[in-house]
């Protein structure tokens, strides 16, 4: 074969895919097995893996729970008087509540809503310990607090990798 009259010589060159190890595997097995049981870690405890505690099934493919919530509105009287709603909920992250995600605007979330439709949503925000937050005026969306006990308000909230929690309703109440 030429190519612009010099001659090229084709080498073919055997090529191994390469994996490299970024961690343990989720599974608890690799590909090196001695044991009997197909994994490698000499297992000291009844579920099957390296540790010498029993598995919760908590790991870092599970998302955040939400444990509680309060939704609320109430009469506003300091400065300009208003119909105020606050709502917070108490969530947990099994990889640590320091990696709830502090700011997230699409999935730490309180939708409100009214005979199962959704009229409103707005975003939360949650501390290093779990707890999250946010506020809005009854004029904001006309969510009515005589009418407090109409609304369910449902949480969601995101941990920094994006797993989002399951949602967590409550009904709307007055204080």
């Amino acid at each position: 074969m030429r190519a612009h009259g010099l001659p090229v010589l084709l080498v073919l060159v055997g090529c191994q895919k390469t994996i490299f190890d970024t961690g343990p595997d989720p599974e608890g097995d690799s590909d090196t097995d001695s044991d009997t049981d197909g994994d490698t870690d000499g297992d000291t405890d009844a579920d099957g893996d390296a540790d010498t505690g029993s598995d919760t099934g908590l790991g870092p493919q599970d998302p955040p729970v939400i444990t509680a919530a309060d939704g609320y509105c109430y009469e506003h009287t300091t400065g300009d008087t208003f119909f105020l709603w606050e709502a917070t909920c108490q969530a947990t992250d099994p990889q640590g509540d320091d990696t709830l995600a502090a700011f997230d605007l699409v999935n730490n979330r309180l939708v409100v809503l009214q005979g199962g439709t959704e009229i409103a949503g707005y975003t939360l925000t949650c501390d290093n310990t779990g707890k999250c937050f946010g506020s809005f005026r009854e004029t904001d969306d006309g969510i009515s607090c005589a009418q407090a006990t109409t609304y369910t308000l449902r949480f969601t909230i995101a941990d920094e990798t994006g797993l989002v929690s399951a949602p967590f309703e409550i009904q709307g109440r007055q204080r």
